[in-house]
């Protein structure tokens, strides 16, 4: 059983709002070379849906998908921090 220190919360991004910061954080992480500036990732994360996951105040993961609005949607972004991995985030 998972403790209490263990435990992720997933949420959208119109739900728990992603500070462009954080992300940017966690692409540095996992090695993505995304835009630098919060302009450029503020952008990306109102462009489509995208999700966070949480433990606590830290961004573990991400998922982000685009889509047509009505048939079609590919996930585009999907990163978990290398600590969180192997855990079902993803």
């Amino acid at each position: 059983m998972n403790s209490s220190a263990e435990v992720v919360e997933i949420r959208a991004h119109r739900d728990r709002n992603i500070p462009p910061g954080a992300l940017r954080k966690l692409f540095d992480h996992v090695g993505w070379d995304r835009p630098a500036e919060d302009e450029g990732v503020a952008a990306v994360l109102e462009a489509g849906p995208a999700v966070g996951a949480w433990r606590g105040e830290d961004l573990v993961g991400f998922a982000r998908a685009l889509s047509d609005g009505c048939f079609a949607a590919y996930v585009e972004d999907v990163m978990v921090h290398r600590e969180w991995r192997g855990r079902g985030i993803g």
